[in-house]
């Protein structure tokens, strides 16, 4: 009798805990954003989670089971002071401004693929919630087969206090390929990000290098990013490189509009050294690859 009870406790405690490996509560505190492969959107709590299934409590519909093999994507919702109480998504490009980055960092599994007036081109992912690593290049090739650059950013990410510091550290090292020309370069940085995703004050400092020898001063730089709505942002981001000959500042300013799959950076960029009136526009687009929280 004994040993029947003992088996029987056996069995139970099993299963208990393959029903809770099985399906795993969620905190119902976070709000969600669902959308399905058929472009349904649902806003509200998961109540539960398994290998293949959601069950999704909303505010308009009551409880919903849905598969996870008809998710198009999940999208966190914030609701505080930076969004005015209003339900937003995440900033999905909180890592970088047009072209100088954060400390923030992509997740693991995010990805993004940037492009820049056509011929300069970026892929960053996440290789875990506190590194990143990028490659990029300018197809220079496909032109008479000129001298092509070809680079790779890591970056890591250390939160001091989260969602209020923020302490990155990576570089750029590249290479050029040509038959007849080839020269090494990078950059190397630090900085220091005060606020939250949606609104935050970039500080940094590095050093470029070229074959091998670094730049005799530093580059300075403060970038910041200003959230004015669902979709929209203000963006800047400054330098303030030293030759050893003479000191050249960068400015710029513009915008980013975040649609559901798409990022779209616009602005300009001023170099008061060029000319009185020397503004280079700026013109990207981020498109999301893989993973979307």
């Amino acid at each position: 009798m004994k040993k029947l009870t003992q088996l029987l406790l056996n069995c139970s405690f099993l299963l208990l805990c393959s029903n809770y490996a099985t399906a795993q509560l969620s905190d119902t505190t976070t709000i969600w954003q669902i959308t399905t492969l058929d472009d349904n959107e649902f806003v509200g709590h998961i109540l539960s989670e398994t290998e293949s299934t959601i069950k999704f409590k909303t505010a308009t519909i009551g409880v919903i089971t849905i598969r996870k093999n008809q998710i198009k994507r999940r999208e966190e919702l914030i609701s505080d002071a930076s969004t005015n109480g209003l339900l937003w998504t995440e900033n999905p490009m909180a890592f970088r401004y047009f072209i100088g980055n954060s400390g923030y960092n992509l997740r693991k599994g995010e990805a993004y693929y940037q492009n820049a007036w056509i011929f300069v081109n970026n892929f960053d992912i996440g290789l875990s919630d506190h590194f990143s690593l990028g490659i990029g290049t300018v197809p220079l090739f496909l032109f008479a087969g000129s001298t092509t650059p070809i680079w790779l950013t890591p970056k890591i990410s250390l939160p001091i206090e989260s969602d209020k510091v923020n302490f990155g550290i990576g570089g750029l090292v590249g290479t050029t390929i040509s038959t007849d020309f080839n020269t090494s370069f990078g950059y190397g940085f630090g900085n220091l990000t005060l606020g939250n995703r949606n609104k935050n004050l970039t500080i940094g400092v590095g050093y470029g290098f070229v074959d091998g020898e670094f730049a005799e001063r530093p580059t300075f730089s403060i970038s910041g990013m200003i959230r004015t709505g669902k979709r929209g942002y203000i963006v800047t981001e400054n330098y303030i490189l030293s030759t050893g000959f003479e000191t050249i500042p960068i400015f710029s300013l513009g915008g980013r509009f975040i649609g559901k799959r798409i990022s779209i950076d616009y602005g300009g960029f001023y170099i008061p050294e060029i000319g009185d009136f020397a503004l280079i526009p700026w013109l990207s687009i981020s498109i999301p690859i893989g993973k979307v929280r």
